[in-house]
């Protein structure tokens, strides 16, 4: 997905705020909402990721690793695309392939991998989620409404169209 197509700026009209564990079985489909979205509201939607691998599973807290030091090289929603879209292939052998995929430079993605940014960035969404005691997974909030558990591309939509109205005086998209 090119996060590119977003608006990134905090001045958008919706903002959608993803708490998620990519390893989740929950998570699913996610991508393919993401790559809805962007087509849907390219201009009119800020969308924010946050980390909340479940705190019992520790594998899970390496996909989000990996997120992050992609990030750090300006890919962060590409890989997060692939991982989604390879949940079986989220192990420590697969990353470096993935890393290369994406023409990351490795070397810097494994130093980022097990940076303690990527630690600090994990630790400070687990404990807002633990602030918001968020239980489904994934949750979402569109302009601070929460909608938990799965929701599908026509039920995000119509919460985004609805904040996007409230803020436009009733103008949707």
């Amino acid at each position: 997905m090119n996060r590119s197509r977003f608006n990134n700026r905090d001045d958008a009209p919706a903002t959608l705020v993803i708490f998620a564990d990519l390893r989740a079985i929950t998570a699913g489909g996610l991508g393919v909402i993401l790559q809805g979205l962007v087509g849907r509201y390219p201009s009119t939607l800020r969308v924010c990721f946050r980390h909340a691998p479940a705190a019992d599973q520790p594998d899970h807290v390496l996909a989000h690793r990996a997120v992050i030091a992609a990030g750090a090289q300006g890919k962060f929603w590409e890989m997060l695309d692939l991982l989604l879209a390879n949940r079986a292939r989220q192990g420590s052998d697969d990353l470096p392939a993935m890393a290369a995929q994406l023409a990351l430079d490795t070397k810097k993605f494994s130093e980022d991998l097990d940076s303690a940014t990527a630690h600090q960035r994990i630790a400070a969404d687990r404990q807002q989620a633990a602030a918001l005691k968020l239980v489904a997974n994934p949750t979402f909030f569109v302009n601070g409404v929460r909608l938990s558990g799965p929701k599908s591309l026509t039920e995000l939509a119509a919460q985004i169209d609805a904040a996007i109205a409230r803020t436009r005086g009733g103008l949707a998209r």
